[in-house]
């Protein structure tokens, strides 16, 4: 059993290129967590909660099995992609506690096989990120950040494989500065590239397996030829992976409804405590994305209030039935991702 434990991450070691978000590429995504994290609670729960999804109960009996917590809103760079900090959008920088981190790791911790530390900001700018991620790692919860890579150093790489990360998702959009200071506005590809080096050694001198380390591309209209050298270059760095994937901004409208699988599946927690359904809410400042706060009630208490129960009757029957309007002050009643404008 051991030895198929030690097998399977290597041979779900692919590289996928131009979809991130395919069928393949979001299993494998995930695999490596599921076989290293799994227990027969997380399990069950897992089971009934997709069995709900496919019901459409606006009622959940469970919890998510994936949870996206905001170590912090601050960052050092001012991507155009990114509607927080590379336009101004009125976003307050902070950072989350570790006490409200460890909150919600012992309320959650038995049903969760993954906690991506990232929405808006650069994860590795709050200096309790590895407290955290080593917090999870003993609560037995997989963890991902996503970061531009630069607040980082041998000292980082130490900790961040003695916290037990499992996953690094590192933003490279070019191999020369001219094409990533395009996109990475303030950033410095020399510096990402020494940071790649200093961390694969580390894991070697260190033997970890963990963290599984990707470097991901975003086609951003400068970087099309560099594209293929930064596949070559990943391949060069020995890193586990290398994905390509779509400029946010370039988003479609749903040509026809589809069920949301982000108020079944997964929810966000801000620095501040705060819920909210999915991550395109995260780019709006009004009151309408806020389904609850974790400084004040539990986060099961929010799960199944009136906003997520509202929620997912959309894409109920009844829901559909009841039309457009809905007296519930939420945005997922404006929503063109999942649901067709109509």
């Amino acid at each position: 059993m051991l030895k198929a434990r030690r097998l399977l991450p290597k041979i779900f070691h692919l590289r996928y290129g131009l979809n991130r978000q395919s069928p393949l590429s979001a299993a494998h995504r995930h695999w490596v967590t599921f076989l290293r994290y799994n227990s027969w609670r997380k399990m069950v729960n897992l089971i009934l909660i997709l069995t709900q999804f496919v019901l459409k109960r606006p009622v959940v009996k469970g919890y998510p099995f994936i949870l996206k917590v905001e170590p912090t809103s601050r960052c050092n760079l001012k991507c155009p992609g990114c509607i927080a900090h590379g336009t101004d959008f009125p976003i307050e920088d902070g950072d989350m506690s570790l006490k409200l981190f460890q909150k919600l790791c012992d309320e959650l911790g038995d049903y969760l096989y993954k906690i991506s530390l990232y929405i808006t900001g650069e994860p590795l700018l709050n200096n309790q990120i590895f407290d955290m991620i080593r917090y999870a790692t003993e609560k037995r919860i997989g963890t991902v950040i996503s970061t531009n890579f630069h607040a980082f150093n041998e000292e980082k790489a130490e900790k961040m494989i003695s916290s037990g990360l499992s996953h690094i998702i590192v933003c490279l959009d070019g191999v020369s500065q001219e094409v990533y200071g395009k996109y990475r506005l303030g950033g410095k590809v020399e510096r990402v590239l020494k940071n790649l080096d200093i961390l694969v050694e580390k894991k070697m001198k260190m033997r970890s397996r963990l963290p599984f380390i990707e470097i991901q591309a975003i086609r951003n209209g400068y970087n099309e030829k560099e594209l293929p050298l930064i596949g070559e270059l990943a391949g060069k760095l020995k890193v586990d992976r290398f994905t390509i994937r779509e400029d946010l901004r370039g988003y479609k409208a749903a040509k026809q409804d589809r069920t949301c699988f982000w108020l079944w599946f997964t929810s966000l927690v801000t620095e501040k405590g705060i819920v909210l359904p999915c991550c395109a809410s995260a780019w709006w400042v009004n009151k309408k994305r806020e389904f609850g706060n974790v400084n004040m009630n539990s986060f099961r208490d929010t799960w199944n209030n009136e906003k997520y129960r509202k929620a997912r009757e959309l894409f109920c029957r009844k829901g559909n039935k009841a039309g457009r309007g809905n007296s519930v002050d939420s945005l997922c009643f404006e929503c063109n991702i999942f649901r067709c404008q109509r």
